[in-house]
């Protein structure tokens, strides 16, 4: 047996108050942690302790391992929290990820069988922690919360009380709880005595019988007569008889015996008992040795051939009453040693006070040959396995029967083997089809058997939950399918959805590949989106420009940061009046629930005041069309669309003689039903015209200019609002391959609808059309001069619209705003603006640049020309441009061309040109609508006059066609230029007559055409609300259409550019001011500022106020302490506007924000912090660090400094130049070498030039040449035992006298090159001999001198040596030395005494130039093992480079890191830095070559924290990270390397990483993306 470990729960403990409590380990929860920190409270309190010392109190208090390793590893930075922060990082950390998700299952679970008082505390606790959570229930929603989740007998007899209604009117919460739980403790009372009093009664009958108590409380049957119960033994002396040991059932046995249905006492398979109702005393040897597999499959198949299925439903006509506890016995026939281990884990089931009632389900039955589903009623029975349904019930629905393969055996629940004859045989069947009353479920088809006989007319058993994937909860009454999710025993109303269509896999797959492009789609068109919202915010820009010119005065601030600045405060001012208005909003539209439904009420819910007529002339005639065909594969969709209007009441089936056809739709989306069209073409022209007027679109205006805050509401289904007059319904039966059927309510493409629902909603509306509200068909606008004013005028609307049972769109309502669109204008408090899309193609056309495009141009031109006599003189000018010359060989445009152009579009959109339609007295004018269409575009233009030649315009549209439109056929594109016109000027063109122009003949008969495509008939009924003739007209005279669609595709469909470009983009963040205001209440010196206001402690001339619910110091507003506010106005006036100096963000700041101490935080704390500075602006101080010279040798030759001169121009061989100089000054060797030697060659060319002549020295000091750094040169060294110091990287100061000797060999040289520059290897001897020569500024003698004692003789003496005195010589005693001698010791003096000399004066020249160096330094930065720096770039720079890319220094960082330090040595300002693995370079700096790194205050600016995420471990074992973009590439050999910056990580762990490992990443497809955009193409 397999064990399965169950972790145990850690435990909160504590003594006494005076102890500090104790968390043992185990699991953490929040419950056991609250009662911890509860604990912790009592004893901090008890014992007074102070908060910076709470958390060190009971830090060591956590007995599990895990928590205190935790804290050990940050014990300083927990001990210095307060216990509350301490405590939410505690629960940051050991709580359970989504811990919250158990509290909120707690508080939306049923009552079950759990006490009233306990579920209600347990609730109300939990409901605590979801304070701010969508989820969390307002203490005024907490009854019904309770009332609905009520266990059932406490709904029962809670709604049957007698004071019912006083409960349910209660205010006090408390109160209520306290009434209902007084039933609650009734109802349990009242349970326990029943159950009591009828436990003790069958004990007491048990007791007196001698039967099992078992037996008694199932009430079973009586024993076969076969079977008898034991007698009980008379006397406890009788001695029984010896038995046959019986073994014990091993697990195997007991698994197979319950797998079969076997019994354990007489091990039979397949008995119909079990152990404790068994009558056998002992089993035989026969039964024992009968478990076994091969025994229990022959049990098994003889046990199928006999059984038949079992049908459970039972009808009981009196309740049942059962008891509800367990009781066992002793009564064994057994041996002790025998007992068996079953009998105390007996199965007794739990009782109920009364049996349950069936489950019944309303449904339809969908028969094959009925016109519309049939309601019926059928039994919901997990108890029975198949369907049935009652013979009469499958006649009456012409459901066809069919016979099985074999008969099927049914038997009742109560069957026994006593009652023969009680098993049926059934041998017939038929489909069947349910779906829920209101179509939006429907079922699979299932097998249904027939049953003659049957207690009710269907039973869905096992077989219809299983194969639709249905879960039944008999104890709260639903049936909920897995699939959906809908639930079929309550439904919601019908009326408030739609149903899904059910769809095969096939079709599910398709849909979801549909639903897959277009979020591909979205995705590629949302990089586009930038461009309007740019639009958007440059014109309010513009439009704040011109209102605070002084302001915004770019000539003094180049920056803008006072003006960004400003324009930030004056949006929030703007979204917390916006947020006021939502607020509005949703407060009225939720006390008017009733008229913003999801969808309109069922029929029998409308008014039936108002009804749409139908008038048509007495004996006139249409004639009725055939029926149109439909695809198979939106038959279904119909079907449904079918079954939803038929369950809202709107279609019924019909018999009119009057039909007209019908035609099905599909949308773009295949997861959306299709649209249901009905072609009422042939009614329309034989019904009276309704000549109801539409209201004038300029009183609408008129009035709606007096308002300052404006209001719109859009009908929901407005023509499904209206029922039809029931003497005229039959004129209004369609056909569709499901039957004929006719409208109840006004369908959409009748002649009169718009008309109709004119008259009633302005009928409803007329106490308040032209005092504070107009309608336009659907559209209702509002308009009030204060926000108080509006909230009564929406009332009144709304009211008035509830009388009248009419309903609004809850998503296109708009009910508080302070800008408008209405009928194609824009009403603002600027006023009524006139809608710029009717001039803007012609404000917008391009600048021709060809003969052809001229052409275009004045053949608009002079269409209008008649009414602009000034217009020839502009157009002259451009005449020319269209000769035939001009073909071949454009001239260029002239600036007099380019303002002869302009000059002829603002005379277009001028008023002598455009014109107005004048609907009140029209006179003889009509209106005009001119068509075209080209391959590429459509245009029309809107014009007004007597006759077409003689129109003026009034309106000009063209547009690009797009995506499949490009592909349609010539006569669509033609009628899809008249549809977009139409549809651009609806509100000018509905209500009167108009005429439309198309140079596509084929269009005119377009009213009267036949087949229809989908497209067509979609055209076909939105044109039948408009009143139209379609004209053909020439296409040679058709210029001004034909123009506008041939627009050349440069033009640009935005206004174009004003002198003032916004530069920069504002966006707003909804949260924004929510968080303003949320913040008001948490920062405890804003909380205690508002306490005083409402108190009026604050002087009035202070100006602190409140407006729209932000705090404001004078003009500036109070910014509070809370999530990030602060951060992101520092990160707006420092990062976003140039990474300027503190000083300058805080005047950009201070204008219009206000906190406390708000310039000491940006300027000492975020300003310094910043990475970016850090990175990029260069120290303006002294290099840090005195300089450090290397020590005075103690003897010559003793130590030697080694560096290159190189590359030179090649001479003899030779390329470089290495010097190799004693640090004492006593010699220097200069000798050519090559570039490319190795470190074996070299270490040869130190042996032969100066181990030869000088010895081997004892240290050598280089730089970090790549031959120094080598590994033969570092053996040779440690074998040598020659100690070798290296320079630190990029500070060459570490080797001064090789630096020297350098620049002195260097500066020799160039006196003795040729001009081509060669020559130098053979002036190498001279060189060095001048170099040892001269005097030494340090040491005062020269190389010579202090090699060998003197110098080389150069000039020849003046006296010869026969004109110098001879000297002589006296012989010394033989106890004197020998003159040989004494001058010998003479000579070794005088050259000890100038190597003494040289090196104190070596060592006086070493503190001078220390001194003078650190005049020009500042002091030293002691940096510490741990402290993170950045490290500069002076020196690095080729990293940042790449070869012949043209990029510059001035534009490179000048640090980067941090890197963190590994070793420290601050006597000789040395510092060891941890740098990346991929660095080159030695780590080891001097302190002038780093800056100390300012780490950020994650406190005050928690949004800089970088998040630095774990790895993702592989299936392999392998770890990686998510890349964020590439920043730079380099070639590296054949291929390139790329610089990465990995997500969630700062630039010291950006990596240079192989292209070949980035392939098929997206970061490297975005980069080469934008490299083929920045790299011009080749001409």
């Amino acid at each position: 047996m397999t064990s399965q470990y169950t972790p145990t729960v850690a435990i909160a403990s504590q003594l006494a108050p005076s102890h500090a409590p104790i968390l043992s380990p185990g699991v953490i929860t929040y419950d056991n942690f609250k009662v911890f920190e509860k604990m912790c409270q009592r004893f901090f309190s008890h014992k007074s302790i102070a908060p910076n010392e709470q958390v060190q109190r009971i830090i060591y208090n956590f007995e599990d391992t895990s928590v205190q390793d935790w804290l050990d590893a940050d014990f300083d930075k927990f001990v210095a929290l307060t216990f509350p922060n301490f405590a939410t990082e505690f629960m940051k950390k050991w709580l359970p990820l989504y811990w919250e998700d158990d509290i909120l299952m707690r508080v939306i679970r049923m009552q079950d069988n759990r006490p009233f008082w306990p579920w209600v505390i347990d609730i109300k606790k939990c409901n605590l922690l979801l304070v701010g959570k969508p989820l969390h229930v307002a203490v005024g929603t907490m009854k019904a919360h309770l009332t609905t989740r009520f266990d059932p007998p406490l709904r029962a007899v809670y709604r049957s009380a007698d004071n019912f209604e006083t409960m349910e009117t209660m205010t006090v919460f408390d109160n209520w709880v306290d009434e209902v739980r007084k039933i609650d403790d009734r109802i349990r009372a009242h349970s326990e005595r029943n159950g009591k009093a009828y436990i003790d009664k069958l004990v007491a009958q048990s007791v007196a019988a001698r039967i099992p108590l078992s037996s008694n409380i199932s009430n079973t049957l009586p024993a076969p007569p076969h079977q008898s119960t034991p007698t009980p033994s008379t006397s406890s002396n009788t001695s029984r008889p010896p038995r046959p040991f019986i073994p014990r059932l091993s697990d195997a046995e007991k698994s197979l015996l319950a797998s079969n249905g076997g019994c354990y006492k007489c091990r039979l398979f397949y008995t119909g008992h079990y152990a404790d109702s068994c009558t056998v005393e002992r089993p035989s040897p026969e039964a024992i040795r009968n478990v076994t597999p091969e025994n229990a499959a022959l049990a098994k198949t003889a046990y199928e051939q006999r059984k038949p299925a079992v049908v459970a439903a039972v009808f009981g006509t009196e309740p049942a009453t059962f008891v509800s506890d367990n009781y066992s016995y002793d009564d064994s026939p057994m041996d002790e040693d025998y007992y068996p281990e079953y009998a105390a884990d007996e199965y007794v089931p739990s009782f109920t006070d009364s049996l349950p009632k069936h489950v019944w389900w309303d449904c339809s039955l969908d028969a094959p040959f009925t016109c519309a589903p049939t309601p019926v009623r059928v039994l919901i029975d997990s108890g029975a396995c198949p369907v049935m349904i009652f013979s009469e019930m499958a006649e009456i629905h012409s459901l066809v029967p069919r016979r099985l393969h074999k008969p099927f055996l049914v038997s009742g629940a109560f069957s026994s083997s006593s009652t023969p004859g009680d098993t049926s045989s059934l041998s017939t069947y038929c489909k069947l089809h349910l779906q829920s009353r209101d179509a939006r479920w429907k079922s699979r088809v299932v097998h249904a058997i027939i049953v003659p006989n049957l207690v009710t007319d269907i039973i869905l058993g096992l077989d219809f939950l299983i194969r639709n994937k249905l879960v039944l909860d008999p104890a709260s009454r639903t049936l909920i399918a897995k699939e959906c999710g809908f639930d079929l025993l309550n439904p919601p109303d019908a009326s408030l959805f739609r149903t899904p269509i059910v769809r095969s896999p096939p079709q599910i797959q398709k849909a979801d590949a549909a639903l897959a492009r277009a979020e591909a789609e979205q995705i590629r068109t949302a990089r586009k989106t930038w461009r309007p919202v740019c639009i958007a915010v440059h014109a309010e820009l513009l439009l704040l420009f011109k209102k605070h010119p002084a302001r915004f005065d770019f000539q003094t601030h180049t920056t803008g940061s006072h003006n960004i600045i400003a324009v930030v405060r004056a949006r929030i001012e703007h979204l917390a009046s916006l947020d006021t208005l939502r607020e509005l909003d949703h407060e009225l539209k939720t006390s008017f629930s009733d008229c913003f439904p999801t969808d309109i009420p069922h029929v029998r819910d409308l008014p039936t005041e108002v009804y749409h007529n139908i008038e048509v002339p007495p004996n006139t005639h249409f004639s009725t069309a055939r029926a149109y065909s439909c695809p198979r594969k939106y038959r279904a969709g119909w079907k449904t669309l079918i079954d939803q209007h038929v369950a809202a009441g709107r279609i019924r089936p019909s018999c009119s003689p009057f039909t007209s056809p019908s035609f099905i739709v599909p949308k773009a989306d295949p997861n959306i039903l299709p649209r249901w069209v009905n072609d009422f073409r042939g009614l329309n022209k034989v019904t009276t015209l309704d000549n109801y007027p539409l209201p004038r679109i300029d009183d609408i205006l008129a009035d709606c200019a007096k308002g300052s805050i404006w209001g719109k509401i859009d009908m929901t289904n407005s023509f499904f609002q209206t029922l039809m007059n029931p003497d005229h319904i039959k004129y209004t039966a369609t056909l569709t391959p499901f039957g004929l059927w006719e409208w109840v309510v006004m369908p959409m493409g009748l002649r009169n609808s718009p008309a109709t629902h004119q008259r009633r909603v302005t009928l409803a509306l007329k106490d308040h059309i032209g005092k504070i509200c107009h309608v336009y068909l659907d559209d209702i606008i509002i308009w009030s001069s204060s926000v108080e004013e509006h909230k009564v005028n929406v009332s009144l609307v709304l009211e008035a619209l509830r009388a009248a049972n009419l309903f609004c769109s809850l998503k296109k309502s708009i009910l508080f705003t302070t800008e408008i669109d209405f009928l194609g204008h824009h009403i603002s408090p600027r006023g009524i603006e006139a809608d710029a899309s009717k001039v803007e193609r012609i404000l917008n056309w391009p600048r021709p640049r060809s003969a052809k495009d001229v052409r275009r141009f004045l053949g608009l031109v002079r269409y209008i020309a008649t009414f602009l006599p000034a217009l020839a003189e502009f157009t002259s000018i451009l005449t020319p441009l269209t000769r035939k010359e001009c073909n071949t060989f454009f001239p260029g445009w002239s600036p007099t061309h380019q303002n002869a152009f302009d000059q002829i579009k603002s005379l277009i959109v001028s008023r002598e040109c455009l014109t107005t339609i004048n609907h009140d007295n029209p006179g003889a004018n009509k209106i005009y609508v001119t068509c075209d269409a080209s391959l590429r575009r459509t245009g029309a233009v809107l014009s007004f006059g007597e006759s077409w030649e003689a129109a003026r315009p009034v309106a000009f549209e063209s547009r690009q066609l797009r995506g499949p439109e490009l592909h349609y056929p010539v006569h669509e594109q033609e009628m899809l230029s008249i549809m977009r016109a139409i549809t651009k000027w609806r509100s000018d063109l509905l209500g009167t007559h108009i005429h439309i122009y198309t140079d596509h003949k084929t269009l005119e008969n377009f009213d009267t055409q036949r087949d229809l495509s989908r497209r067509q008939a979609r055209w076909m009924e939105y044109l039948s609300q408009y009143e139209y003739t379609i004209h053909y007209i020439a296409g040679e005279l058709n210029t001004v259409a034909d123009a506008l669609s041939r627009l050349p595709d440069s033009c640009d469909p935005h206004p174009s550019s004003s002198p003032v470009t916004a530069v920069f983009e504002i966006r707003s963040d909804p949260t924004f001011v929510s968080d303003i205001k949320s913040g008001y209440t948490s920062d405890p010196w804003c909380k205690s500022l508002i306490t005083d206001m409402e108190k009026n402690l604050i002087d009035e001339k202070l100006g602190i106020q409140l407006s729209n619910g932000l705090l404001f110091v004078g003009s500036r507003l109070v910014i509070p302490r809370f999530k990030d506010l602060r951060e992101n106005l520092f990160r707006l006036a420092h990062d976003n506007l140039g990474h300027f100096g503190g000083n300058k963000s805080y005047l950009s700041l201070r204008d219009d924000f206000y906190w406390p101490n708000m310039r000491r935080d940006l300027v000492r704390a975020y300003v310094p912090s910043c990475v970016e500075c850090q990175r990029n602006k260069s120290c303006t101080t002294k290099p840090p660090g005195p300089l450090h010279p290397l020590p005075v040798p103690d003897k010559r030759f003793d130590s030697v400094a080694i560096d290159f001169v190189g590359p030179l121009p090649k001479d003899d061989g030779f390329d470089e130049i290495v010097t190799i100089t004693d640090r004492l000054g006593t010699d220097i060797q200069i000798v050519p070498c090559s570039s490319s030697q190795s470190a074996e060659q070299f270490a040869t060319l130190f042996f032969n030039n100066w181990v030869c002549e000088n010895g081997m020295p004892s240290d050598i000091v280089t730089d970090r040449d790549k031959l120094f750094v080598s590994k033969f040169w570092k053996a040779l060294m440690k074998l040598s035992g020659i100690q070798h110091r290296l320079s630190t990287a990029y500070h060459p100061e570490t080797d001064g006298a090789s630096e020297r000797s350098n620049k002195t060999v260097i500066q020799c040289l160039r006196f003795h090159v040729e001009r081509n520059q060669t020559g130098w290897v053979r002036s190498l001897p001279k060189v060095r001999f001048d170099i040892m020569n001269s005097i030494n500024n340090s040491i005062g003698l020269s190389g010579f001198m202090l090699k060998s004692g003197h110098s080389p003789r150069l000039i020849p003496p003046l006296l010869t040596p026969l004109d110098i005195p001879a000297i002589i010589v006296t012989p010394p005693d033989e106890d004197a030395l020998s003159p040989e001698s004494h001058a010998a010791t003479s000579f070794m003096d005088q050259l000890h005494v100038d190597f003494l000399d040289a090196q104190d004066s070596l060592t006086a020249a070493k503190i001078s130039q220390a001194h003078q160096a650190n005049v020009n330094r500042s002091a030293d930065h002691h940096f510490a093992v741990g402290d993170k720096v950045l490290l500069a770039t002076a020196h690095r720079r080729h990293d940042y480079m790449q070869a012949k890319d043209g990029r510059v220094a001035k534009f490179m960082p000048r640090f980067d890191g941090p890197f963190s330090i590994t070793k420290a040595f601050p006597n000789s300002s040395l510092y060891t830095l941890a740098l990346p693995e991929n660095s080159k370079i030695h780590p080891t700096f001097h302190s002038s070559q780093l800056r100390p790194f300012v780490e950020n205050d994650d406190t005050m600016f928690p949004h800089r924290i970088l998040p630095r995420p774990g790895p993702i471990v592989t299936n392999s074992g392998s770890t990686e990270y998510f890349i964020e973009r590439i920043l730079d590439e380099r070639k590296r050999g054949r291929g390139k390397q790329f610089l990465v910056r990995w997500l969630g990580y700062g630039a010291e762990s950006d990596l240079w990483l192989a292209g070949s490992e980035l392939a098929n990443t997206e970061a490297l497809d975005n980069w080469e993306k934008l490299m083929a955009l920045r790299t011009p193409p080749s001409s």
